[in-house]
């Protein structure tokens, strides 16, 4: 059971009023299954610590990771998007040969009230945005949707196409430090009716005791 953090009324309050319907974050999907068996989403440090304590199975020979190099230097979160992913990073990523066909992960956003989540305005990697753009609790949430925000290299201008959900930067990020269990995840996204289809069969092969969140097909939400 996750702990609430002190500004949870608050939180969901901005939630409700903003229409947040989810939390994204993409993944190649062969790492789908590796998620389902073990029971959720987790983060890099704890995947590592148990790959060491439990080496025979070999679990990062079956892990692809997008950013390898987590200048953020927080291998103990979760990055995600609220509503829509960071398109500039996934423009970065979609052409890697592991990675295709990518999943998005709809995750219930009842996780943004957790204790210990972090609300970054801009691309957590940034140094600009570690010591200027990164906060706890509904002041940070907030944040994500001022008018103007800078990354320390440009300014994000909110403009009347920016939907009311979405945060200013598309590169703001939530910044989650725990397993995110599968309880929590509403929806599968895939580009394509074949990469749902592919998805689906293995899943059901590999998982076969899992009960699937709904699988969807939706282009845009990879633009």
């Amino acid at each position: 059971m996750c702990e609430s953090s002190p500004d949870a009324n608050a939180i969901m309050d901005f939630v409700k009023c903003r229409g947040i319907t989810r939390l994204v974050h993409f993944t190649p999907f062969l790492n789908l299954c590796g998620m389902f068996n073990r029971g959720g989403i987790w983060p890099r440090a704890k995947l590592e610590d148990y790959n060491k304590e439990n080496p025979d199975e070999d679990m990062m020979a079956y892990i692809n990771w997008n950013d390898k190099l987590r200048l953020d230097g927080r291998n103990d979160c979760i990055n995600l998007s609220i509503q829509r992913i960071n398109s500039f990073l996934f423009a970065r990523f979609k052409d890697f040969p592991y990675g295709k066909p990518w999943c998005i992960l709809e995750i219930n956003p009842v996780c943004l009230v957790h204790n210990g989540v972090v609300f970054t305005t801009a691309n957590a990697a940034s140094t600009w945005v570690r010591h200027n753009g990164t906060q706890p609790g509904i002041a940070g949430l907030q944040k994500l949707y001022g008018d103007k925000i800078s990354d320390g290299k440009r300014m994000h201008i909110r403009t009347s196409d920016t939907p009311i959900n979405c945060p200013t930067s598309r590169q703001a990020e939530v910044l989650y430090p725990m397993e995110i269990g599968i309880e929590l995840i509403n929806g599968l996204v895939f580009e394509t009716n074949e990469d749902a289809a592919q998805a689906r069969a293995m899943l059901i092969t590999d998982c076969p005791s899992i009960k699937l969140p709904e699988i969807k097909v939706v282009p845009n939400d990879f633009i």
